[in-house]
């Protein structure tokens, strides 16, 4: 899987740049790791980040949120999720790198998946822009997209959405469990694409999954 970033590449629910609440899935098949797995960091492709109104962000960090959770029962996005990690990032301004989180999570034996997401709260108010990085080079199980604004009230798969050649990049890196494979990481895409998606009740903001525009 490549971790190479794509520039104007991906999306996100947002109002002239400007995104609302959006989370990024991605579930990882458990079964090679009957033992449980501990992941160390989580690495995130970022095609754009920019913080604060255009001209008078630097300096200015916005916040991201990185979670892990065990899944069980059924496979994402059904099953019953447990929180097993999380990190809390002040993310600065960058563009189509891939930033490394520190992270401590257990996954514990018997979990049917392992589910990373990524969250990006509303930022309109405060000015924050943020495009997950991406790339067109292929993926090895679905993506997820939760955007109530845009109309994806619940984890989506983004292929349903009719975008399946955007894949976000994604990997966690960590040891199983005793009697596991040797210490790994996990790729993981995602796709991404766009489409419109819903308005904006309050306000009648036209909200809508787009991508940013060449400046």
């Amino acid at each position: 899987s490549s971790q190479s970033i794509a520039a104007l590449n991906s999306i996100s629910c947002n109002t002239g740049g400007l995104h609302t609440d959006n989370s990024y899935f991605r579930a990882y098949d458990m079964s090679g790791y009957p033992d449980g797995f501990d992941v160390c960091e989580v690495q995130i492709g970022i095609e754009s980040a920019a913080a604060g109104a255009p001209g008078v962000g630097a300096g200015i960090t916005q916040p991201m949120t990185v979670n892990v959770y065990s899944n069980t029962g059924s496979a994402f996005p059904g099953g019953t999720l447990t929180l097993v990690g999380t990190a809390a990032v002040d993310l600065a301004d960058q563009a189509l790198t891939v930033l490394t989180v520190p992270l401590a999570a257990s996954v514990p034996a018997g979990a049917l998946e392992m589910v990373l997401e990524v969250f990006t709260p509303n930022g309109q108010t405060a000015g924050h822009s943020f495009f997950m990085g991406s790339n067109n080079l292929g993926e090895s199980a679905p993506s997820y997209l939760q955007a109530p604004a845009c109309g994806a009230v619940v984890p989506t798969p983004t292929g349903a959405l009719g975008f399946a050649n955007m894949q976000i990049v994604l990997n966690a890196s960590g040891d199983p469990g005793i009697g596991g494979p040797s210490i790994i990481e996990i790729p993981t895409l995602g796709s991404w694409g766009v489409v419109l998606l819903g308005m904006a009740l309050a306000g009648a903001a036209f909200l809508v999954l787009r991508r940013r525009s060449a400046v």
